[in-house]
């Protein structure tokens, strides 16, 4: 649809007809006079309508994306509605995975007008926002093209940025923490461990409540820091309890969401040692989902914890099947039922599960390649077994009347 059929349908007057081409209209021209309108009008839901508009910036014929769409690029406009926005709609534009990068990436520079005209409890609540915006985790999926890629991926740079810019209290370390957990971890020029000891405060202690061991607001923003610091190690001097013995309890804690070997010793140990904070952790680290074995022990430990921790509601149990039940529809492979007894073929050859099902697979590739060229010869000989037939009926037919 056009600019100009958008705005002859505006022009009705109709409220059902602008309500819905607030949010998925195609023209910067449209929707910046439909957010005119609800200002002066003081319609606070056709605001809202129009912040969630994603069509605008998904299309690739446009001057302007959102915010500035809003208001046909006139940054002014932006600087002044930015003054008097509402928490509702800060959190709805900060929600919107299809605002324009450039603005984003310009903004949480965190040294700009724009910035600046904003309280530090609206800056905190804009952080939490974004933390839930899919843009944040979004991989470059564009052409191959290099400066593109950069401009994408500027974005997450500068998101972690914050950690050294933002002011070090625990109420903007809780917004910052659940950014950081969230957003793919591209830094540039970024030592993460002078960072993260900018986030360790005196005041902070680790949470305790009834035995059980949490991360504190400090604790998560340095748990996110310390993810590129922390590797496995594959040599038989060092393992990776060294991990689990660091001092630092956010470095603990990365460490069990983050490491790729695990056994189920690790598991027991590291649950032993921080309870409940382990198996929040371990519940999220992928590698553990894919080993029937270690999926089983991280059971155990959090039906232990719901036991042994007063924990009436089940949490950890509950987490644990939901988990399941996800990523049962998105890996099915990783749980399928695995065979423990040994086969054994005519040579004596013990095969274990994973090879018998490898080879029953390259069977059956081989039966269906045979039955397609089977049909194939068939279907490349059809016609000249149809003329043939065609041939002789005719050939017959001659001898009798003669």
């Amino acid at each position: 649809m056009d600019s100009i059929t958008e705005l002859r349908l505006l022009d009705t007057g109709n409220e059902f007809i602008c309500l819905t081409l607030a949010q998925y209209c195609l023209h910067e021209e449209t929707i910046a006079k439909i957010f005119k309108k609800a200002i002066e009008d003081g319609n606070y839901y056709l605001k809202l309508a129009c912040l969630t508009n994603k069509s605008i910036g998904r299309g690739d014929w446009q001057f302007h994306k959102l915010p500035l769409a809003l208001f046909n690029g006139d940054e002014e406009k932006l600087l002044k509605w930015f003054k008097s926005i509402t928490n509702k709609e800060l959190v709805e534009l900060f929600r919107n995975e299809t605002l324009d990068d450039g603005f984003l990436t310009d903004f949480l520079e965190a040294d700009n007008e724009l910035w600046g005209s904003l309280t530090e409890e609206k800056q905190r609540l804009l952080l939490l926002a974004l933390s839930q915006n899919s843009r944040i985790s979004k991989n470059y999926e564009g052409p191959m093209d290099g400066y593109a890629e950069y401009l994408h991926d500027k974005l997450f740079s500068t998101i972690w940025n914050l950690a050294k810019k933002l002011p070090v209290s625990s109420s903007w370390a809780r917004s910052l923490g659940l950014l950081l957990e969230n957003a793919n971890d591209c830094r540039h020029e970024f030592d993460s461990l002078e960072v993260a000891k900018r986030w360790i405060v005196k005041e902070d202690r680790d949470k305790k409540e009834e035995g059980k061991k949490f991360l504190s607001d400090y604790g998560l923003v340095r748990c996110s820091i310390y993810k590129d610091s922390i590797k496995d190690f594959h040599s038989k001097d060092k393992s990776n309890k060294i991990h689990f013995e660091h001092e630092d309890i956010a470095y603990r804690a990365c460490a069990y969401k983050n490491l790729e070997r695990f056994t189920v010793d690790d598991i027991k140990y590291v649950y032993k040692k921080d309870n409940v904070l382990a198996v929040e952790q371990l519940l999220k680290n992928l590698n553990i989902w894919r080993q029937y074995k270690l999926r089983d022990a991280l059971r155990d430990i959090c039906w232990d914890a719901d036991e042994n921790f007063n924990n009436y509601h089940r949490d950890c149990a509950n987490t644990y099947k939901w988990i399941e039940e996800d990523l049962s529809r998105k890996h099915p492979k990783w749980f399928e039922v695995v065979d423990e007894e040994a086969l054994v073929d005519e040579d004596d050859t013990v095969l274990t599960s994973d090879t018998t099902r490898t080879l029953l697979k390259e069977s059956n590739e081989e039966l269906t390649s045979a039955m397609y060229q089977m049909s194939d010869t068939i279907n490349k000989n059809r016609y000249t077994i149809k003329w043939l037939f065609y041939g002789i009926v005719l050939i017959i037919i001659i001898l009798l009347f003669n």
